[in-house]
């Protein structure tokens, strides 16, 4: 039986964030294997700039002119380099016009997300393209948003819990309503008791107890890019390792002096970090490192591949958790299927990863430095007894692909989701019409550091900045930047065998890349807010029949994909 799922997941895999959503995509990942068709619709925010007043006023004109283009076959693109391979995903628009996260920005954040969805959703349906079962991940804004959609569908909605922000942000009686909606019209599991018990206890504290979350659905652990421990590894039982982001809120500086106070009784201990940080952090750790007199014993190393944690986790004694709240855990759970035994702070999803097992490791009896020292050491004190291939065998038996996949089925099937005998619609829709070339028109200074990020591919790209009187222009082709036109001015095409002369930089930039005689479409890509209207009034205003249906993650997947991409 064949179940077709929308996922709904603003955190995915992208050109410019490829490690955010990773467990989204994990999870699609494993539908995928197990006989699902999943398509995923993710987010990209695009900001709109100046006073408030001018900022709605620009988002609702950039909505109206984006809705028209959702239906589009080319808003979703097929690609293996980001998100779950071969999984096709669209990138919808949405137009930032909150601010703070406090819990106050909700319905209207749910509003924005809502609004692209519900037109991309039913256009899918008028294509004939059905959906079992509406799919989302966190329940602000994705599930939210994604109500009236599976209303409108008539289909079941399930969302999964993540988020860790969520508890703060139900303080907020606007957002506390919105949730209590979404308990009442889907399935809402979480990754972990954890963050159930938070998301309960905050609800209830705003009012009359609502609805409880259905159950937990853990994340998928991609077992294939941690191979199992095996007796020949070269392990360093000295060697503590940590691998996540170096920031004050997963208790980096919590693990820096609990690491001193263990190195103090055991100098044979050493720590590799490995992750991201911001410079203003980084520099705040090195002088840590510093006062704290173990500058000979840490290694702080920048974020590395999945595949290359893999191996490092391998050559580790044991791995050490600092954070103060996880709603899961998943390094943790990825280093007990590496045989690397966890010793942690107290956090929710790892003691539930640990699950009381002393053989897996250690919870510390406070959030405290002191506390998390004494864990390592009792954890250090038999580590070479510890049974590695045991800790593997634990996380296969709970977070397999193929176990959380069919918990996944079974929790639609109790939902109300239907099934098919067999595949009835293609995975993506099909054009005639290629994508050729694209025009990036972005109007902020930022615009083109974030077209030089692009991944490289062979559709060419061009950006035009229409503020400056001489419009600047830059070239990708078959490389990235191989070549960048330094200036393209107002009437520069008059000699050009592309056509006549024109005085709209974007249309110039267009024809040059083949325009209407193009062997398929070039598009418009607005990188903001402001650039959909620009994009609009272009052409003497015909500029709207190019517009993109997606901005830069949009065009960082066809272009990495464009062997592939839709319309061919």
């Amino acid at each position: 039986m064949t179940v077709r799922v929308l996922g709904v997941a603003r955190g995915y895999p992208s050109f410019d964030a490829p490690g955010r959503g990773s467990f989204v995509a994990d999870h699609v990942t494993a539908l995928r294997d197990a006989g699902a068709e999943v398509v995923v619709t993710s987010f990209e925010t695009v900001q709109a700039r100046g006073p408030q007043a001018e900022r709605e006023a620009a988002a609702d004109a950039a909505e109206e002119l984006w809705r028209a283009t959702l239906a589009d076959p080319a808003v979703l693109s097929l690609g293996g380099g980001f998100g779950a391979e071969g999984v096709p995903v669209a990138r919808l628009p949405v137009v930032r016009t909150w601010g703070a996260m406090d819990g106050s920005e909700v319905p209207v954040m749910v509003a924005r997300h809502r609004a692209p969805l519900v037109a991309f959703g039913e256009a899918m349906a008028a294509a004939g393209r059905r959906f079992d079962v509406v799919h989302a991940h966190n329940g602000l804004p994705d599930g939210a948003a994604a109500v009236p959609l599976a209303a409108a569908l008539g289909v079941p909605l399930v969302v999964t819990e993540h988020d860790s922000t969520v508890p703060d942000r139900l303080r907020d009686p606007a957002a506390a309503a919105v949730y209590r909606e979404l308990l009442a019209s889907a399935t809402v599991v979480s990754v972990s008791e954890a963050i159930a018990a938070r998301i309960t206890d905050a609800l209830d504290a705003s009012g009359a107890p609502a609805a409880r979350l259905h159950g937990v659905l853990p994340n998928v652990v991609p077992l294939s890019r941690f191979p199992p421990p095996s007796a020949t590894d070269e392990r360093d039982v000295d060697q503590l390792l940590w691998v996540g982001a170096r920031a004050p809120h997963k208790g980096f500086e919590t693990l820096l002096r609990a690491f001193a106070i263990a190195h103090t009784r055991r100098p044979a201990l050493h720590l590799r970090a490995i992750g991201s940080s911001t410079p203003d952090d980084e520099t705040r750790w090195r002088a840590l490192i510093d006062d704290l007199g173990i500058g000979n014993a840490v290694v702080l190393e920048p974020a590395a591949a999945r595949e290359d944690v893999g191996v490092v986790m391998r050559r580790a004694g044991l791995f050490v958790h600092p954070s103060p709240f996880e709603t899961f855990g998943m390094v943790a759970a990825e280093a007990l299927a590496s045989g690397l035994p966890v010793a942690a702070t107290p956090s929710g999803g790892v003691e539930g990863i640990l699950d009381g097992d002393l053989a897996r490791g250690e919870v510390a009896l406070a959030p405290s430095p002191e506390a998390l020292a004494d864990a390592i050491e009792r954890l250090r004190d038999r580590a070479d007894t510890v049974d590695r291939p045991a800790l593997r065998a634990s996380v296969e038996a709970r977070y397999a692909p193929n176990v959380i996949a069919a918990r996944t089925l079974a929790l639609y099937a109790e939902a109300g989701a239907g099934a098919v005998d067999e595949q009835t619609t293609e995975p993506v829709a099909r054009s005639s019409r290629p994508i050729v070339g694209a025009v990036v028109v972005g109007r902020h200074p930022s615009a083109a550091a974030r077209v030089e990020a692009l991944p490289d591919g062979a559709l060419p790209v061009r950006l035009v900045q229409p503020r400056v009187a001489t419009a600047k222009a830059a070239v990708i082709g078959e490389a990235r930047l191989l070549t960048r036109i330094a200036r393209l001015r107002a009437g520069a095409a008059a000699g050009s065998s592309q056509g006549p002369a024109v005085a709209d930089p974007m249309e110039a930039a267009w024809r040059e890349l083949g325009g209407d005689d193009a062997p398929g479409r070039v598009v418009l890509v607005p990188a903001d807010v402001e650039d959909v209207t620009t994009i609009a009034t272009a052409f003497g205003g015909e500029g709207a029949r190019h517009l993109a249906p997606g901005s830069l993650r949009w065009l960082g997947d066809v272009r990495d994909a464009s062997s592939a991409r839709v319309g061919r």
